[in-house]
């Protein structure tokens, strides 16, 4: 820990400090971090909390929401590594008959077709 905060917390902010203002410039608040958080935007979230803690760094609250948007971005990322995965299992697989040659099926099948071709 140093000063309160867990390392990988201290780290996270040095790698993603946003390099130009925020959109939200001084409206950053605890409660329009709980709107992002919300909506499911926990890197917004996060962005807001760390301009809060800036702020107040001796606020172990702040400190503790970004550690549980940290768990939840990291959730989610591999949830979305999982079902990358299972949608490329599910895709591989025997291969399916490509149209032309369904269609050369369809007219070897073709009675007229082959009388057509007999009398050219």
């Amino acid at each position: 820990m140093h000063g309160g905060y867990p390392l990988r917390i201290l780290l996270f902010r040095m790698v993603t400090r946003p390099t130009e203002d925020p959109p939200e410039g001084d409206l950053a608040t605890t409660t329009l971090a709980e709107i992002y958080e919300q909506q499911g935007l926990y890197e917004r979230a996060v962005a807001i909390y760390q301009r809060l803690a800036t702020r107040a760094p001796q606020d172990s609250e702040v400190a503790e929401r970004i550690e549980a948007l940290m768990a939840k971005i990291e959730l989610n990322r591999d949830a979305d590594e999982r079902s990358d995965t299972s949608l490329v299992i599910e895709s591989v697989g025997e291969p399916e008959q490509s149209p032309s040659a369904e269609l050369a099926e369809a007219i070897e099948e073709d009675p007229e077709f082959e009388q057509w071709l007999g009398r050219r």
